[in-house]
């Protein structure tokens, strides 16, 4: 044991691809531990240096010494960062039924709230039919243009530039509409259709791209032969969702778009843990085993990116990238504040409760406040995005 606590962290490397053993337990990093045995040390050096690529974290003086080095079986160092960290423990089935019965609830608690806030305004409901201005959503486009024709163009703006006050647009990013009800209910009948047509091809878009990114993060065949977790069946089970938005594509269904969004918001960020993909236990116990991780890709980017938990670099790009498409998914105005009820608790809470059943703490509050923060961020470039769209489809 004595010579092995004297080796370089190169020796430990060659000691590593030489036996390939498991990680036992280990000390308790108190220190009052002298006699590390070479299977600790070896150890040591494989949890200390899988999420640390470059080598930069030195073990070889021993596990319950170094104070840069892991003290626990599970936990392990990153360079010039204290205290540990660790991947926690192996999600059992219980703790996957504990953690996905309280992430349902979860996130049928914030839907309740974000689908009565977020809908439209009734303003229009109680408009007149009939009078000046027609309102039939049973018209055909070609009678409506013709009995109603494009409410800007028949009133003209007068000569100072401004328009009627009756298809003034009023709101903000936070909704718009027609100063008057009736235009207002008008457009609602005669657009209704159509947005839901549009959200239903960006929806296609963006699955489209969600598993382009999936691909490339499964690039050499995904997970370990025999686990659970199985690309071939995340990336199947995504595809399920282009049915119910290319259903709504050829032949409009606002109940069924609901329900594909819906499906998406919850789905998306649930592809990224277990059992869906590895924990963070599963690749710290894979990738351990290995001295150079770069032999396999997806080990390799697994480990580089985090890709066991929410706030993982995957993950976080997926859920960017579906944001930066909500707002050609999303009908109206209204409907993409529910993004910031997703945020806080399909995100942030999911994020905390996982790692309260699990016990992996990869990243620290500050790491995960950052990444909502980011995600709000990406959210505020949505709503910009969205009422623009949304001003210029109304003129």
């Amino acid at each position: 044991p004595a010579a092995v606590l004297d080796q370089s962290a190169e020796a430990h490397a060659e000691t590593l691809g030489a036996r390939q053993i498991p990680i036992p337990a280990m000390g308790n990093g108190t220190g009052a531990d002298d006699s590390v045995n070479d299977l600790e040390v070896t150890s040591c050096f494989q949890v200390c240096h899988l999420f640390d690529p470059q080598r930069k974290c030195q073990c070889n003086t021993g596990c319950s010494k170094s104070k840069d080095c892991c003290a626990d079986y599970g936990t392990y160092c990153f360079p010039n960062r204290k205290p540990s960290y660790t991947v926690g423990k192996a999600v059992a089935g219980e703790d996957l039924l504990k953690f996905w019965t309280a992430a349902a609830a979860i996130f049928v608690g914030f839907a309740m709230p974000a689908a009565y806030i977020c809908r439209p305004s009734p303003v229009y409901r109680n408009a007149p039919d009939d009078g000046d201005t027609r309102i039939d959503a049973d018209y055909s486009d070609k009678e409506s243009a013709s009995d109603l024709g494009d409410p800007i163009s028949e009133q003209a703006p007068d000569k100072s530039g401004s328009k009627s006050d009756t298809y003034e647009l009023q709101g903000g990013w936070w909704g718009l509409r027609f100063a008057d009800p009736a235009v207002e209910k008008h457009w609602h009948s005669e657009t209704f259709n159509a947005r839901i047509r549009e959200g239903a091809k960006a929806g296609v878009a963006a699955l489209c791209a969600v598993m382009i990114r999936l691909c490339i993060r499964f690039d050499d065949g995904g997970h370990a032969a025999g686990h659970r977790a199985s690309p071939l069946i995340t990336m199947a089970l995504t595809a399920l969702l282009f049915a119910p938005f290319v259903g709504c594509w050829i032949r409009p269904n606002p109940h069924l778009f609901g329900a594909a969004v819906i499906i998406s918001y919850l789905w998306l960020p649930s592809i990224s843990l277990t059992p869906l993909s590895l924990s963070c236990y599963d690749l710290h116990l894979i990738a351990g085993h290995r001295e150079d991780l770069k032999g396999v890709g997806w080990l390799y980017h697994g480990v580089q990116l985090v890709d066991c938990s929410l706030p993982g670099l995957s993950c976080m790009q997926i859920l960017m990238l579906w944001i930066l498409f909500t707002p050609w998914i999303m009908p109206q105005t209204e409907y993409i504040r529910a993004t910031w009820f997703w945020i806080v608790g399909a995100f942030f809470c999911w994020s905390v409760t996982y790692c309260a059943i699990t016990g992996e703490r990869i990243f620290d509050a500050k790491d995960l406040v950052n990444r909502v923060l980011v995600l709000a961020g990406t959210h505020v470039v949505a709503i910009i995005i969205k009422y623009n769209l949304e001003s210029f489809s109304r003129l």
